[in-house]
């Protein structure tokens, strides 16, 4: 059974399985047989490095750190916890964890953290290179075997820039005459996706 149970009186579970409370206002609780279990309270965090634009402005193919963070908040153990739907930005470099045990997997964009005892953290630090410019979000979410009547902390989302690098002036002769070919060019600029040229129109050009 998955709840919580509030008598009046008496409250008696006998061979059974409860993964919440039973409470009795008035009298007493007698289990026979049976196993209870308390809901536990697991939270997540993200941090990031900070942008070297601002803390949260990158600029394109710089090195970003996430560090995930799950802390068991109790008040019991808990085992089966895993951290799933890691959304991050960036071509992934190195993963290190704070359990040794605890694996990610960047394919299924989950870390199975494991068992964590009452007041037991796990930290996995996510390094990696931006590769994609504008506005980005990243998320997670944790949940563990039991649970958890705190959902409000359960996940993360965060948003931040990535910008492109200024672009260099336009190369090309300031002078021309009519019904001659030019060639203008400008430096490339990593991660655009597409250049814009604005001409003036032909009787704006003296």
């Amino acid at each position: 059974m998955v709840g919580n149970f509030l008598a009046e009186d008496n409250a008696r579970m006998e061979s059974s399985r409860l993964l919440g409370r039973l409470v009795s206002l008035y009298g007493e609780v007698n289990l026979k047989n049976s196993t209870l279990s308390l809901p536990v309270d697991l939270s997540i965090s993200i941090t990031r490095s900070a942008g070297a634009l601002g803390p949260d402005i990158y600029a394109f193919g710089e090195e970003i750190v996430y560090d995930v963070k799950v802390v068991n908040r109790g008040p019991v153990n808990e085992e089966g916890i895993k951290v799933r739907d890691i959304n991050i930005l960036g071509t992934i470099s190195q993963v290190t964890s704070s359990l040794a045990q605890t694996l990610y997997n960047p394919l299924t964009s989950t870390w199975a953290v494991g068992a964590l005892e009452y007041g037991e953290t796990a930290e996995l630090k996510i390094k990696a290179l931006i590769n994609k410019a504008g506005l980005s979000t990243i998320s997670a979410l944790v949940e563990g075997a039991g649970v958890d009547e705190t959902i409000q902390n359960n996940s993360v989302v965060q948003n931040f820039c990535v910008l492109l690098s200024e672009p260099t002036p336009i190369l090309g002769p300031t002078e021309v005459c009519a019904k001659n070919k030019y060639v203008y060019r400008v430096e490339p600029v990593s991660g655009a996706s597409r250049y814009t040229w604005n001409v003036p129109p032909i009787g704006a050009i003296s």
